[in-house]
This record gives C-alpha cells, sequence and structure tokens, in this order.
C-alpha cells in the first residue's frame, strides 16, 4: 500500500513513537510515590533507632567514682569514744578481769601519759587487714612529715598471733613509728573501737578531738592533723623556768639570741609530775623540760638544780644545772 511501509510507519521521517498505553517513572521505574513512600519508612526505622539507643537521665560528662577502702568490722558497731571525753589510758581488762596494759614489740610499756603535750594519733590494725595495708603508707607519710612538730603515731596491732608477724610488716614497709601489740584486744575494747583501722586522734591535753572508723586518705589526715597539731600549747603543770646559758638551750643557734640579751627566757615543763611531786606543780630536780620558741621545740633538758627566787611565779636554773637529754 502507498504511503506506507510494512511495519505501518507512516511519513515520520522513520521515527516511532511510544506505544500507547506505556508511562515513564519520576526516577528510573519508580514514581513519585513510590520514592515518597520509602522516604518515609526510612525516616521511621531513624527515628525509631534514634529513640531506643539515646541512654536515659543526665548523659553530661561527670567524673567516674574511685573505688575506696573499707572498715573491717570485728565486732558490733558502737558509740565509742566522743570528742571532748579525755583519752584513757593504753591498758585494759582481761576476761578474768586483769588489767594489762599496752606494750611494745620488744615488750615495753607505752604509756599514754609519756606522751602528754604531743599530739597523739591512736591507729588500731592488723597486718593482715587489706584495708589497714592500704592505708599503711598514708601513716608512714604523715609521720615523717610531721615527727618534727611533736606528732606521737602509736599504731596499735590487734588480734595478731605474735610480736614478729607485726615485726616482720614494720621491717618490709619500713616503718618508724611507734608500734605497740595488744595481744588480749584489751586496749582495743578499752577504746570501744570495732572496726579495722579505726583512729584516734588526741591532742596536747589529752583531749579526744576525732574518731574515725575506717581508713584514711592523704588529704582527710592532714586536714585532721592540723587541727590537733596546730592546737595552741596550754600552760603544763609545772612552772616557769628561768634559762640563761644559750649554748645550752639553743643547739641550734636560733631564735635565742635576741630574747636572751634582753635578759631571760621562759620555757614550760613538758612532761607531767612525777607521783611524788606535790599537785601544785613545782618544777622537779630531775624532771625533763622543753624549750620553746614561737616555731616549736628547741631543745629538751633535764633539771639538775633548782634556785628559788623571791619572785613566786618562777625558778631560776643556773646554766651549771642544765643538761641536754
Amino acid at each position: 500500500m502507498a504511503g506506507s511501509d510494512r511495519n505501518g510507519t507512516h511519513g515520520t521521517g522513520g521515527r516511532v513513537g511510544p506505544r500507547q498505553g506505556s508511562r515513564q517513572g519520576l526516577v528510573g521505574p519508580f514514581t513519585g510515590r513510590q520514592i515518597l513512600t520509602a522516604l518515609a519508612v526510612v525516616g521511621i526505622v531513624a527515628l525509631f533507632l534514634v529513640a531506643v539507643t539515646t541512654p536515659l537521665g543526665d548523659t553530661s560528662t561527670r567524673p567516674s567514682p574511685q573505688p575506696q577502702a573499707t572498715p573491717y568490722l570485728v565486732g558490733e558497731p558502737t558509740e565509742g569514744l566522743q570528742p571532748g571525753q579525755r583519752a584513757p589510758e593504753l591498758q585494759g581488762e582481761t576476761p578474768d578481769g586483769q588489767t594489762v596494759g599496752l606494750v611494745d614489740l620488744d615488750g615495753r610499756p607505752i604509756r599514754l601519759a609519756d606522751l602528754r603535750g604531743r599530739p597523739v594519733w591512736i591507729n588500731f590494725w592488723a597486718s593482715w587487714c587489706p584495708p589497714c595495708q592500704t592505708e599503711t603508707p598514708v601513716l608512714r607519710d604523715a609521720y615523717e612529715r610531721h615527727r618534727d612538730e611533736g606528732l606521737a603515731l602509736v599504731a596499735i596491732s590487734v588480734q595478731e598471733t605474735s610480736p614478729e608477724d607485726v615485726r616482720r610488716y614494720v621491717e618490709q614497709y619500713g616503718l618508724s613509728y611507734q608500734v605497740g601489740f595488744d595481744a588480749t584486744s584489751a586496749v582495743f575494747k578499752r577504746y570501744q573501737a570495732f572496726a579495722l583501722p579505726t583512729q584516734v586522734f588526741i591532742d596536747r591535753d589529752g583531749i579526744v578531738r576525732q574518731v574515725v572508723n575506717g581508713p584514711l586518705t592523704r588529704e582527710q589526715a592532714e586536714e585532721i592533723l592540723a587541727g590537733i597539731i596546730s592546737r595552741p600549747r596550754r600552760t603544763m603543770v609545772g612552772r616557769p623556768l628561768r634559762v640563761t646559758d644559750r649554748a645550752a638551750v639553743d643547739p641550734r643557734g636560733s631564735g635565742l639570741s635576741r630574747l636572751l640579751a634582753i635578759g631571760v627566757f621562759l620555757a614550760r615543763c613538758g612532761a607531767l609530775p612525777p607521783p611524788d611531786r606535790p599537785a601544785t606543780g613545782a618544777v622537779a630536780v630531775g624532771a625533763p623540760a622543753t624549750i620553746f620558741d614561737d616555731s616549736g621545740p628547741l631543745a629538751r633538758i633535764t633539771v639538775e638544780e633548782i634556785q628559788p627566787r623571791r619572785n613566786p611565779c618562777c625558778h631560776s636554773v643556773p646554766t651549771r644545772a642544765i643538761s641536754r637529754s
């Protein structure tokens, strides 16, 4: 048939038009509606994932808590000693009613009365006690730091097999403070302690200032020690001593020259009066004394002779009557 070819095309220059009934998609074969539906599904899934993976509560950055040692309980908790009470002597009663005093690892007595005038840190501990072991460097460093300020640290070991077990621990860690052996736990019970370690801080006048059931950090120990070390010294029982020999009382050659140049230097008796001394507290021959300046103790002396003076508030101690101890 003229004007048409075999394929039914007309005079169109050979181009074939789209077949009737076929559609062109927005993106490839996908229509716009299909694309919007897919995007909506993806969005819903994303929101769901965010919801289930977001932590609840405050997510601000905070320092992680550090584990700390806790006390090891060896008895029922009791109220115990309270700040403001006078610290009892380092002795107690055994179950059979016998009074026993604290001794060191060589069997020598340790008496609180001998430490009067000094700040005292009593530490009840045991070599097998984990929190006590953790705390050992704190005690060792604190004592070395404050021993020249008069600090007396008495570590009382309890529930130990023998003094030799404790001695091995002391030597292993190079402990230079005083260590007592409470074989029957009589002192431990006298101080109404129930945990290891237990700390009792006593001021220069023998008054309990703080009790801590458990180990201390360096910062905690320093804060407590500052209170008992810097507490003002009260006038001791003994009357003042008048000292005139600079060489005898000032071995370091510091702090006394100006005071001595104008006449005298007054010191306070540094020990409690012996039992045979009158309660009035007169200075006794043979009594130890400490020479102080504003910075602390300068020297320990022993009174060998006393010459009463008219002034009733003090005694004169001649230079030949003083010897350093």
